[in-house]
């Protein structure tokens, strides 16, 4: 029974679709039935729109790893009928609707097969040039819509036929096939269009966004859709041009990572992997930069916030591409990445919390040792005070530890050993010259510093020290 569904669930894969309807394609053309051909290549990109040489699926047959190319064999089946056809307008149509697809296909052979079919619409063409028609007026509108169809005035040319409805009229077949032309050369442009924004797209989803932020919108305009195309954009191209609005206002020291966050979600139901990807970069780099330029030890209570934020920023992003099977390679190089750098933040914040509790519980020492008459009498007691601090001093967190804090330590180190010097025979002058470096440092880093040494020494030690 598990089998049973496993074979059933594949065979309802969009690729299964897609590759079962091409193959019935290619049966259909084999065997001349070209119309049924291709309504099974349409039905084909409907579930998989993208050639491949390897289209990997599974069906009841078992697994499949076929070439598809749609496009391709559909331009083949137009050229095929275009050279039966004994009409030379059809011939013609048939031929552009060849070349249409041959520039949407990505199949190796369709350099060479595309040229060849411009050849033979050329001659077409030439034939047709010398006909007479019964309306002077229909050669007229068909060239105004071909050359607004070069300029990719495709909504003007289409208001055009619209505005020419009592000509057309008269001539249906006519205006049935302006609308396959216009409706051919739409696809074409929105394919390039799409290319273009996947470009521009994946050099945003690579960039350091952070870098020259100024950069990315002029490079996302070149990819916008232009209302002379397509009006109004749909899908992708309105996905496009809200992200663009974002990106406006994106600036080095940007703080908000959520407005290209919800880019992002908006990208993958819009079904645009690059945008999702693009999105994430620059939503990921504002929170990096947010919490690798956070001074260390200065605000940690913030960093802990920043975080904490970027934490559950890449458990939604994973809750919002689970099981998607084009965002895999993005949760194993992306977001790993951001994850890994925002470990690595938190382990130096858990290693400063750790060093500031041992050096806030030698302080405590130091305190209760200075203050215990008992062992300012005892140099053993002193000293070994005075050495469980050195550890701390060279440690990987001292100096992110905050002044105050550090000039303290290094004030009770000094008097620690500067005790027990004197306890130990050492004269006044002598004692306070070995231990003046760590007075020094402590008074650098904070002046009111010396209040410890005036609470704690005599005031001829203290005129020594002052010395």
């Amino acid at each position: 029974m598990a089998l049973l569904l496993l074979f059933l669930t594949a065979a309802c894969d969009d690729d299964a679709l897609a590759g079962a309807a091409y193959r019935e394609a290619l049966e259909a053309t084999r065997l001349e039935r070209y119309e049924e051909a291709i309504a099974r290549l349409q039905e084909a990109l409907r579930n998989q729109p993208k050639e491949t040489d390897k289209l990997l699926y599974r069906d009841r047959d078992g697994r499949h790893k076929d070439p598809y190319y749609p496009h391709y064999t559909w331009s083949q089946i137009r050229a095929i009928q275009a050279r039966k056809e004994q009409g030379p307008s059809r011939q013609r149509e048939l031929f552009r609707e060849a070349i249409a697809h041959l520039e949407l296909t990505t199949h190796p052979g369709a350099a060479g097969t595309v040229e060849e079919v411009r050849t033979e619409l050329a001659a077409v063409e030439q034939m047709l040039a010398t006909r007479v028609t019964t309306d002077a007026a229909i050669p007229a509108l068909r060239l105004r819509i071909e050359q607004l169809c070069d300029l990719e005035k495709l909504e003007e040319a289409e208001r055009l036929v619209v505005l020419e409805k009592a000509l057309l009229d008269r001539h249906p077949a006519e205006r049935t096939r302006l609308r396959e032309t216009l409706d051919l050369r739409r696809a074409a442009a929105l394919a390039r269009y799409e290319k273009a924004m996947d470009l521009a797209l994946e050099r945003v989803a690579i960039a350091s966004p952070l870098d020259e932020p100024e950069a990315i919108p002029e490079l996302l305009r070149s990819a916008l859709l232009p209302p002379s195309v397509a009006a109004p954009a749909e899908g992708r191209f309105v996905w496009l041009r809200d992200f663009l609005s974002r990106c406006e206002s994106l600036r080095a020291d940007t703080e908000d990572p959520s407005p290209f966050e919800e880019a992002a979600a908006g990208a993958v139901r819009s079904g645009t992997f690059t945008g999702f990807r693009a999105a994430r970069n620059i939503a990921q780099a504002i929170r990096l930069r947010r919490i690798e330029t956070r001074e260390p030890g200065r605000d940690d209570a913030e960093l802990d916030r920043l975080l904490a934020g970027a934490r559950d920023s890449a458990s939604r992003c994973r809750e919002l591409i689970a099981g998607r099977k084009e965002f895999e390679n993005f949760l194993t190089t992306g977001l790993t990445t951001f994850q890994d750098r925002v470990q690595k933040a938190a382990d130096r914040l858990a290693e400063r919390k750790k060093f500031g509790e041992d050096l806030g519980g030698w302080l405590a020492r130091a305190d209760a040792v200075l203050a215990e008459s008992a062992s300012m009498a005892d140099p053993e007691v002193l000293r070994s005070a005075a050495r469980a601090f050195d550890p701390l001093e060279t440690g990987k967190g001292w100096e992110t530890a905050p002044a105050a804090v550090r000039a303290r330590a290094l004030m009770n180190r000094g008097i620690l050993e500067l005790v027990a010097l004197l306890l130990e025979g050492e004269t006044v002058v002598t004692a306070v010259d070995r231990v003046a470096p760590r007075l020094r440092a402590a008074r650098s880093l904070d002046p009111a510093v010396t209040a410890i040494a005036e609470r704690r020494l005599s005031p001829r030690i203290r005129a020594q020290i002052g010395r």
